[in-house]
């Protein structure tokens, strides 16, 4: 049976991914494309297999250095634990920095509703007074 090759246009539409996006992918590393006889670019089936672990660690806010690293261990790994405790433990990490940024937008919004919502903040400095003949 012969494998099916999917076109750029098929994986935008069935990942939701641009072709710009696409084609970053390619130029980390991360995905690899062959070429048709029109020199169009093709993906097989492990491409659409790798983007299926790539989107989700994607939306999850892991960096895409990370998931390189992840994806290699994949590829190099005889033990798939191995690979989930990588990307398990890059996940708790984005998590707690998402914590941390949490925190620190509820501090934020606690001293702005503590200044009145913003209406007891301090006036904005005043222009410098236009003076005939001076040079702004």
């Amino acid at each position: 049976m012969m494998q099916r090759f999917r076109t750029i246009g098929e994986l935008t539409r069935l990942y939701g991914l641009t072709a710009r996006t696409l084609r970053y992918y390619e130029d980390e590393g991360l995905i690899a494309s062959s070429r048709d006889a029109m020199n169009r670019r093709t993906y097989d089936l492990a491409t659409c297999e790798r983007l299926e672990m790539i989107i989700p660690l994607r939306n999850a806010g892991v960096p895409l250095s990370d998931i390189s690293v992840f994806l290699k261990l994949g590829d190099n790994a005889d033990d798939p634990a191995m690979h989930i405790a990588f990307a398990l433990k890059k996940l708790q990490q984005r998590l707690e920095t998402v914590r941390l940024e949490n925190s620190a937008i509820c501090d934020a919004i606690q001293l702005f509703e503590s200044n009145g919502g913003g209406r007891q903040m301090a006036a904005p400095p005043m222009k410098a007074q236009h003076r005939a003949g001076a040079r702004l």
